[in-house]
Order: structure tokens, then C-alpha cells, then sequence
């Protein structure tokens, strides 16, 4: 299930100002999918848990690492993800497919992602909202963001089951990462 959290990550980058109140669907759409590198520590809290760890994006590349009260890290690289249980030395590799690593791939990789979305526009602050089907199961999101400049300040998804709320930290969007901090090799 950490898995399906770690993809929603994704959502969470920005820190662009339009300089209006009135956000667009569009806006968000090109804001994301002009995000070349990324890197902050993030909360996430599930069904009343908290967890806690780093996020690196690269363009087509996703890193994330939960580093309490686990150690756990997920590796996204051309359509293969890497798990790695640290605590239990455990390697699973898998395709996304059909799976919500795949909501990471459509968000910066598919023209009509936000096709559906419903906006909502405060002074303040805009809160997207959709429903979407993974495993057969319908999932509530909202993305909220505050206004001036744009920033992603938190996710929410609801499945009826679950519920999880996720923030990003002290945001980087210039950082340098090295290629092989995404590598899919086996840790062990």
C-alpha cells in the first residue's frame, strides 16, 4: 500500500507563480510536465500513522525513500519499479502497469491526466479534485495548492478503506543528482 503513497508523491511538486487566483486545469497540466528535477523530505500520514523521508524526481525517474518508521525505498525508471525493504532485505522489481505507480507516469506523460478534474478557486488558495478506479476500488483525490506563487501543499485520498494526507518540505527545484541515485541494481 506504501507503494500506492509513494506514487501520489509525484503530485506534490510546485512552487510556480501565475500571479492570478484563478488557476486552470491547463496551468497545472504544463506546470507539471515542465518539472525537471525535484528533491524534498516529506510527511505522510495514513489512517492516523506518520511516516517520514526523502522524494527525488528526474525527469521519467522517481526515487523515495521512507526512512521512518521504516526503511523503505521505491526506484521508478522507465516503466520498472524497484522495491527495497531495507529492515527485512527484501528486492521486488515489477512493471506499474495497471497498478497507481501508474498515476505517476500519466501525470507528467499524458496529455488528458487532468481531463475530469474538478477546480476550485479560492483567494487563497485552488483544490483539485477527481475520482479515479485503481484495483477496482474508487479513490477520492484532492491536490490542494496555495496561491502566490503556486505551491502543492497537500494530497489527500480517500478510498473509503484508507485515507492519506501527504506534504512536502522545504521543496528543492535545483538540485544536482547524480544518474545513479535512480539505478534499479539490486541493493543486496
Amino acid at each position: 500500500m506504501k507503494f500506492f503513497f509513494f506514487v501520489l508523491i509525484i503530485f506534490s511538486f510546485a512552487n510556480k507563480s501565475f500571479g492570478e487566483d484563478n488557476t486552470t486545469i491547463g496551468e497545472l497540466s504544463s506546470y507539471f510536465k515542465n518539472i525537471e528535477e525535484f528533491h524534498s523530505p516529506f510527511l505522510q500520514v495514513r489512517d492516523g500513522e506518520m511516516s517520514e523521508g526523502e522524494f527525488f524526481f528526474k525527469k521519467n525517474r522517481l526515487r523515495i525513500e521512507y526512512k521512518n518508521p521504516e526503511n523503505i525505498l521505491f526506484v521508478m525508471k522507465n516503466k520498472q519499479v524497484m522495491f527495497f525493504n531495507e529492515t527485512l532485505e527484501e528486492v521486488h522489481y515489477f512493471n506499474p502497469r495497471n497498478t497507481p505507480a501508474q498515476l505517476f507516469y500519466d501525470l507528467f506523460n499524458k496529455d488528458d491526466f487532468f481531463h475530469g478534474f474538478a477546480i476550485k478557486s479560492q483567494s487563497r488558495f485552488t483544490v483539485i479534485s477527481k475520482k479515479i478506479l485503481i484495483d477496482d476500488i474508487e479513490h477520492d483525490i484532492k491536490i490542494f495548492f496555495g496561491l502566490e506563487p503556486l505551491q502543492i501543499r497537500k494530497i489527500e485520498v480517500n478510498s473509503g478503506i484508507s485515507r492519506m494526507a501527504f506534504t512536502l518540505l522545504n521543496p528543492n527545484f535545483f538540485p544536482n543528482f547524480e544518474d545513479n541515485l535512480f539505478s534499479l541494481a539490486n541493493p543486496l
